[in-house]
């Protein structure tokens, strides 16, 4: 039951963020930027949701993280370069950010309509 909720609610994320990737992304002209804040913030999104599945569990948090940064093609090394790269532009930074706030508040109303 846990692992079906933990499947349907990743689905659900990567939905939403891949929507949300995609809404931002039109408003950015470098393609380069374009794959790598849609990466960014698919991945930050799937993050922030295993935390919330896994809470005090850090077996199945290092689990999830693992199969997140894989299937995204990212590690932390490469997020913490991306957030400091991205801070040095503060319309960048707030647009993304922005997204990540609308993705996870559109992933809380889904789960609370379930």
């Amino acid at each position: 039951m846990a692992v079906r909720r933990i499947s349907i609610i990743l689905v659900i994320t990567a939905a939403a963020a891949t929507t949300a990737a995609i809404l931002f992304s039109r408003s950015l002209q470098s393609s380069q930027h374009l794959r790598d804040d849609g990466k960014f913030i698919k991945t930050y999104v799937e993050l922030a949701v295993a935390r919330q599945i896994c809470g005090n569990n850090p077996d199945s948090l290092t689990i999830l993280f693992d199969d997140i940064f894989k299937s995204n093609r990212a590690d932390s090394a490469w997020m913490e370069r991306y957030i400091k790269g991205i801070g040095k532009n503060p319309g960048r930074y707030e647009k993304i950010w922005q997204s990540i706030v609308d993705a996870l508040d559109s992933l809380k109303n889904e789960s609370d309509s379930l």
